[in-house]
């Protein structure tokens, strides 16, 4: 019981860095993705 209590810990936790690191990715790339297009946009101001 304690031991099935542990690793459901355990996966949850896992669960929940898998889920921030995804998310990280994931604003990562939007950042990236709005900045090439506002780097678009200061090139065509200029």
């Amino acid at each position: 019981m304690i031991v099935r209590h542990i690793s459901l810990k355990v996966q949850k936790l896992y669960f929940t860095e898998a889920l921030i690191l995804s998310s990280a990715e994931v604003a990562c790339t939007v950042i990236k993705k709005s900045i090439i297009k506002n780097s678009r946009k200061i090139v065509a101001v200029f």
